[in-house]
């Protein structure tokens, strides 16, 4: 029997099933990845494939060569497939646990704008200290329950 792995957009509106061992992930940086999902591209392959669905999917042809699966209901991005094959990642931030994958490649590092990677000696803060300092905020908006 072939493992599968289930994934699902934000919304949970359209849902991913990969077959089969994952393999590393492709992060791509080029313009259009980053227009359309306002960072990098995180792509994974599955050895027996995948297989989405879901009322919300959509597709655009980016390009003369491929197309890019979204939802339209919460707008996550899901898949980019080419067009004239059966060939294409699914995003691999639809899957709850990553935890053991690697990176297999990392494509158009020369076309972001000189701020685009992460810098040393940019503020860093955990998922805890993050929503701290949101519901601080929060607190001080006109309006907020004290």
């Amino acid at each position: 029997m072939t493992a599968t792995h289930q994934g699902a957009c934000l919304c949970g509106s359209v849902t991913v099933a990969g077959r089969g061992a994952p393999g590393g992930v492709s992060i791509c940086h080029c313009p259009q990845c980053l227009r359309h999902g306002a960072g990098p591209y995180m792509g994974i392959r599955f050895a027996g494939g995948f297989e989405i669905g879901g009322d919300t999917l959509r597709w655009f042809q980016s390009s003369p060569h491929a197309e890019r699966g979204f939802c339209n209901r919460c707008g996550s991005t899901v898949a980019w497939t080419m067009l004239s094959e059966a060939s294409g990642s699914v995003n691999v931030h639809l899957f709850d646990n990553t935890n053991g994958l690697t990176v297999r490649e990392e494509i158009f590092v020369d076309t972001p704008p000189d701020w685009y990677f992460a810098r040393h000696d940019a503020r860093r803060m955990t998922r805890i200290e993050a929503l701290r300092e949101l519901e601080d905020y929060l607190a001080t908006r006109p309006g907020a329950a004290t």
